[in-house]
């Protein structure tokens, strides 16, 4: 069992045009510095300064469960409407479980997902968007996130579940029609390239080196197909295409191979 904190208590920060943050804290050490952990008050923090923002103690409570509770009281969904505040979700901090209770994150998400359906939720949203606005991430944090999104990448197809992910994307659009303004978007795109390539829908010689670069040495460049000839022979074909225009044959029906006066000369055993 954790070890209680000293001290329990409920701030507030005020910026300097009246917009605020609610908060609880649980600390040893009542100067160690803490000023908030909300999003949208971090980004109000490195916007604006932390000097334009004040930080006062509002309340304090025995125990981390009164401070929850208290925290639960204050913020809630009524004050997530004030266009001051600047707290995205309602209070409690969503720790009503012990670190062994498996049930928590499940408590977690159903919360967050009641509140998103909710009135606030969707002020949330407005909030959340209106904190990212002018934002730009340092190149640094491009790479690392860059980094972290090709290490998750490897992991998933290591582990398979990749695959489970490509078929829950496919079956949750499929029988989806793009909207209006999709489809008039990407239209407005595709006639701003071709005019500022003199009208040819074509990659450009920089898009074509990057993609060739990125494919290089690529698993999924190079695809090895297996197949059997009518002799009994098998085989197996790194570049079809390449081989069949060789040989001076086509594949036809996905299965077979036949030479220009239609005679099947291969079959398809598998892709490899």
């Amino acid at each position: 069992m954790r070890k209680q904190k000293a001290y329990h208590y409920i701030y507030k920060i005020t910026r300097f045009d009246g917009a605020y943050y609610i908060g609880m804290h649980s600390t040893d050490d009542l100067n160690d510095g803490y000023f908030g952990s909300g999003k949208r008050l971090w980004h109000s923090v490195n916007y604006h300064g932390k000097e334009k923002h004040s930080m006062e103690i509002i309340e304090f409570l025995q125990s981390r469960k009164d401070l929850i509770e208290r925290e639960k009281a204050l913020v809630n969904e009524g004050l997530l409407q004030d266009p001051k505040c600047l707290n995205l979700v309602p209070g409690g901090g969503y720790e009503h479980r012990a670190p062994d209770d498996p049930s928590g994150a499940m408590r977690k998400s159903k919360a967050l997902k009641a509140h998103y359906a909710s009135d606030a939720g969707a002020l949330t949203k407005q909030k959340l968007s209106e904190a990212h606005v002018g934002r730009q991430h340092t190149e640094e944090a491009k790479q690392n996130m860059g980094v972290a999104a090709k290490e998750r990448m490897t992991q998933m197809k290591a582990d398979g579940s990749w695959e489970e992910v490509k078929k829950k994307n496919a079956e949750a659009h499929r029988g989806k029609k793009q909207s209006e303004e999709t489809i008039a978007k990407r239209n407005t795109s595709i006639s701003a390239f071709k005019e500022a390539n003199g009208g040819k829908r074509a990659f450009s010689d920089q898009a074509r080196l990057n993609i060739s670069a990125s494919l290089k040495g690529s698993a999924r460049n190079v695809k090895t197909w297996e197949l059997v000839s009518i002799q009994g022979e098998r085989i197996q074909v790194t570049n079809l295409t390449k081989w069949l225009r060789d040989h001076d044959l086509k594949a036809g029906a996905k299965v077979v191979v036949r030479d220009k006066d239609g005679n099947i000369t291969h079959h398809f055993v598998r892709n490899v």
